[in-house]
């Protein structure tokens, strides 16, 4: 059994991380209500149209933003990895071993999957730049 513990992990968090993906895609298309996650995922944009006398009204609609989509599924993700190794760390400290060697390598890897977050802080920056 001990041998296949590390497969089952490893599968356990795809299981996981699959969940809720499939679950986030179902509270996209969800009928909005009160809440939904498809409108917590868009941005809010200012379009302007003509009213019927012909002038501009400016309205604030809300626009679907795949940067935000993406952040929230790279969160996702960053959350599944840190429950498959934080298994295998609690393991390690539960066979009496303390803390697994590895640990600055793993703690290196997740650092670096931080950069899924790159495009969404950018879009963030040039919004706190951008004059009004």
């Amino acid at each position: 059994m001990e041998e296949f513990f590390p497969y089952i992990v490893i599968t356990v968090v795809f299981l996981f991380f699959g969940l809720c993906v499939l679950q986030s895609n179902r509270a996209l298309y969800a009928p909005v209500a009160t809440w939904s996650l498809g409108t917590a995922l868009s941005e809010p944009t200012q379009t302007t149209a003509l009213d019927a006398a012909g002038a501009p009204v400016t309205t604030t609609t809300l626009v679907a933003s795949s940067s935000r989509l993406i952040a929230y599924y790279g969160s996702l993700a960053i959350l599944a990895l840190y429950l498959g190794f934080g298994v295998f760390v609690l393991l390690s400290f539960a066979r009496g071993n303390g803390a697994p060697k590895d640990t600055q390598q793993v703690m290196e890897f997740l650092l670096g999957g931080l950069s899924l977050f790159a495009a969404y802080a950018a879009n963030k920056l040039t919004g706190a730049f951008k004059q009004t």
